[in-house]
């Protein structure tokens, strides 16, 4: 959450001063957090330890980035 508030903070505070790149970052890194941060709230609504459906993913598309196209 301290990624989200910071970057959301950076944005309010120095919209002004940012070029239109940067901005795009801090909004992508907003985006991508707060998708995380769903998915372990998720994960932790379903019962399962946090981060482990993460890992799980993270090994399926490790995987998938292997197999031959």
């Amino acid at each position: 959450m301290a990624i989200i508030s910071g970057a959301a903070h950076t944005l309010a505070e120095a919209w002004d001063n940012l070029d239109g790149d940067r901005r795009r970052q801090l909004l992508n890194m907003i985006g991508d957090q707060a998708e995380h941060v769903s998915e372990l709230l998720g994960d932790l609504a379903r019962g399962l330890p946090p981060g482990v459906r993460y890992e799980l993913d993270s090994l399926t598309e490790a995987h998938s980035q292997d197999a031959p196209r």
